[in-house]
């Protein structure tokens, strides 16, 4: 029962939380400003039975295969099977701030589709934070900017492991953007969400 509680408690502190961020700045995206995402949120798991199937910056690439683990981006009333790529949650920790730039409150424990008028918005904000990514040249600079945000960054060895995590995070990002695409062409909304 005490269990129930308190995972009660947790998803009712995340609802109400909501997002800090300023309205008036979603034009915009300071790569280097602090996150949105509560610091902390997505601790290394404790026991090998709750890790991963991935690991280190593998954690921030796109996937076809669908975990327990992995968050699904998909184009809403399209099959899952064949249209959804899937990321897992790191990675859309790195990318909660130009998501919720675009979507105010976004959320992923409360769901809420990106809606048709918003795309120009979103790859406006996902481009200038890839460009912001990929800019980043080390591994030091990567965790003075990020390593509040992700494990996989605050746990990086060196220079080529960040190009290993800049290039997975690159590969969700552009996945995104594509699915966008497809999305807009026909005309329905885009979901980014924890799998259900």
């Amino acid at each position: 029962m005490s269990a129930k509680l308190s995972l009660t408690f947790v998803v009712l502190t995340l609802a109400f939380a909501g997002c800090r961020c300023d309205d008036g700045s979603r034009a915009k995206v300071d790569a280097g400003a602090q996150p949105t995402m509560p610091t902390g949120m997505l601790a290394p798991a404790t026991s090998s039975s709750a890790a991963p199937s991935a690991r280190g910056p593998k954690l921030l690439a796109v996937t076809r295969v669908r975990t327990t683990e992995t968050v699904v981006i998909e184009i809403d009333g399209a099959p899952r099977e064949t249209s959804a790529s899937f990321t897992y949650a790191d990675a859309i920790a790195l990318l909660h701030e130009p998501l919720a730039q675009t979507m105010p409150g976004f959320n992923l424990m409360i769901p809420r589709p990106f809606p048709p008028q918003t795309f120009s918005l979103l790859q406006a904000q996902l481009g200038a934070f890839r460009q912001a990514w990929t800019g980043t040249t080390t591994a030091h600079d990567a965790k003075e900017r990020w390593a509040k945000v992700s494990s996989v960054i605050a746990d990086l060895a060196n220079d080529a492991e960040w190009l290993e995590a800049q290039a997975s995070l690159v590969s969700t990002i552009d996945a995104i953007l594509e699915t966008v695409k497809v999305a807009e062409a026909q005309g329905k909304a885009l979901w980014i969400r924890t799998v259900s």
